[in-house]
């Protein structure tokens, strides 16, 4: 009887072992390991773990859409375009009777565009979609970037505290609102309680970031354009390298955002039918800054940046005609260390290619790296930690 017994020992013996080491190394090393109720990696799918990547541009720029359908191509993305809107053609009856008369019709447009967006959002049950300008330009290390910056998402806005229920989204269920491309941001140096008739400061309540050190791909100080800059002063928020995931205040520009579907709904009803309908990048900070979303995160400094091409500088853009930055010699990407613009020939190259910092080796920056040497849990970036910061910690200037 025990020699007839003696095969199923020595089984399980060799699955307990099994179970053990697969269940250790792992962690042991710092792979995260992926059970039912663990998204993170769907952040490296096609649509970077939303649902839709939406591009707004006009159709007749097809040099913008020709460039935006390359770079994600070789970033290995699908999007689908959207047409944008020229704010001269939207019907007077359409536009808001308390639309603000000092917008330009350009801003009318764009906010019409977006609009259209959330309608279709709405109309098509999209649970997730990135929104991107067609001048949107991002790391070539987006896949490796973004799994951190889920788990930041995940911790800032405090996703699904019930470990039984299973997330829909790689960034967590609560979100409802998250800035990965501006042109400039303020972080609440104050908790608050906030509606547009009221403003409630509560220095008591304690803020989350989520702190990266020592990432390769973020840009150095003086590099990062933006006319908003977050209050950084306290200590553990601070480092040349260091990336933040943090509630955001105000912001400005729409470069690359992302919104769930019940977030296209309150801003629809907010623009729509709200008192107060305005440029789309003022609305959305608006509603950040009142807490008019459910949760809200920004990405800083951003992941996705503007590509300003060489060449004429009055093509740049299409909500403000006859606007030139003069001519450009050189293309470059706003806050990116990478680009994927700027290194379509290197990446065309083929898996032995390099691709090359646009701003060289300073500050001890990598000046190129591997095609692909970026990877997560290979030569990978660095994974970033939650921290609690106090109102009092901040340093306020005049």
């Amino acid at each position: 009887m025990l020699a007839a017994r003696a095969p199923c020992y020595a089984i399980g013996i060799v699955i307990t072992f099994y179970l053990y080491y697969a269940l250790s190394l792992p962690a042991l090393f710092g792979f995260k390991n992926r059970d039912e109720h663990d998204r993170i990696a769907d952040v490296k799918n096609a649509t970077l773990g939303f649902e839709k990547i939406y591009v707004i541009g006009f159709p007749g720029r097809t040099d913008k859409r020709d460039q935006i359908a390359l770079s994600a191509h070789l970033s290995g993305l699908q999007i689908e375009f959207m047409d944008a809107v020229n704010g001269s053609e939207v019907p007077l009856k359409a536009i808001p009777e308390n639309w603000r008369a000092e917008e330009d019709i350009g801003s009318l447009g764009c906010w019409r565009a977006h609009l259209n967006v959330y309608s279709k959002m709405l109309v098509s049950g999209i649970s997730t979609a990135l929104i991107m300008e067609d001048d949107a330009d991002w790391d070539i290390n987006i896949k490796a970037q973004l799994p951190n910056i889920a788990r930041g998402v995940q911790y800032i806005t405090q996703a699904n505290p019930n470990p039984t229920r299973p997330n829909h989204s790689p960034y967590g269920d609560s979100w409802e609102f998250l800035t990965i491309g501006h042109c400039g941001i303020n972080n609440h140096e104050y908790p608050v309680t906030q509606s547009p008739s009221q403003t409630t400061i509560d220095t008591t309540i304690h803020q989350r970031y989520w702190v990266t050190e020592n990432d390769p791909t973020v840009p150095p100080p003086h590099r990062r354009d933006g006319s908003r800059k977050p209050n950084l002063s306290p200590p553990v928020l601070q480092g040349d390298q260091t990336r933040l995931v943090f509630t955001p205040y105000k912001f400005t520009c729409t470069q690359a955002y992302a919104i769930s579907l019940r977030g296209a709904a309150r801003v629809l009803q907010d623009q729509a039918s709200g008192p107060k309908p305005q440029s789309i990048d003022l609305a959305l900070s608006a509603m950040c800054k009142y807490n008019q979303f459910r949760a809200a995160a920004a990405v800083y400094p951003p992941l996705v940046g503007q590509h300003r091409p060489a060449g004429d500088g009055s093509k740049d853009s299409d909500r403000k005609e006859g606007v030139s930055h003069g001519a450009r010699e050189k293309a470059f990407t706003q806050n990116v260390v990478y680009p994927t613009r700027t290194n379509f020939e290197e990446l065309l190259g083929g898996e032995e290619g390099v691709v090359r910092s646009q701003y060289g080796g300073e500050e001890g920056m990598l000046d190129e790296i591997a095609v692909g040497k970026l990877e997560w849990f290979g030569e990978s970036l660095p994974w970033g930690r939650g921290v609690v910061v106090d109102a009092e910690q901040f340093v306020h200037t005049a």
